[in-house]
């Protein structure tokens, strides 16, 4: 198959649906770039369905033509829309490329159920929630994103956790102090002392 940026839209359409079900991942990327080239709703839609394929450079590339999409009017509002219905499911790789998506764009609705996603119990989701917190910048939001990251420090010091646990909530809680520094928010510098 063709790249990406090589495919001609005008022969991938048609075929659209056998194309999203291949089983083949450099089959399925082809349609990124047909969906993103030829964009309706139903098209903005099956990207969102692909952030949750098995293949991660496949769902970047959905992730980020939606990114491009939601430049447009037309799309804008459909993409916010489904972004936060995906924060709602319980599929790891659609939480982090939407939890992504929805910081790039700036979508401030989001900041609230991204919090939830910071106790996710994979690493992949958690760090993007807490990497979009920081991009979104929701001072309303700081003293439970406080609450829960020194909740999430103490986690650290737990040897019983594996390696790879503690890696990933150490990335997590380094992006929300990131937050704290980035906003000046003074309480997170006085209650380090409790971690």
């Amino acid at each position: 198959p063709l790249p990406v940026e090589k495919s001609n839209p005008a022969l991938v359409i048609p075929l659209i649906k056998q194309i999203v079900s291949s089983s083949d991942p450099t089959v399925r990327i082809v349609a990124v770039g047909a969906l993103r080239e030829r964009p309706t709703n139903e098209h903005v839609e099956i990207l969102f369905r692909l952030l949750n394929d098995t293949d991660p450079p496949l769902r970047n590339s959905a992730r980020k033509a939606l990114h491009v999409l939601a430049a447009h009017d037309d799309f804008d509002a459909t993409i916010r829309r489904l972004g936060i219905q995906t924060l709602e499911t319980k599929q790891w790789r659609e939480l982090e490329q939407a939890a992504i998506l929805l910081g790039m764009i700036d979508h401030k609705p989001a900041a609230k159920p991204l919090i939830q996603i910071l106790e996710f119990d994979r690493p992949e989701p958690s760090i993007a929630a807490a990497w979009a917190l920081k991009k979104l910048e929701d001072t309303s939001l700081l003293p439970d994103v406080l609450e829960l990251a020194y909740k999430r420090a103490v986690l650290l010091i737990d040897k019983s956790r594996s390696f790879s646990f503690r890696t990933g909530v150490d990335l997590q809680v380094s992006q929300l102090f990131q937050l704290f520094g980035k906003l000046k928010y003074s309480p997170a510098e006085i209650g380090r002392a409790h971690v």
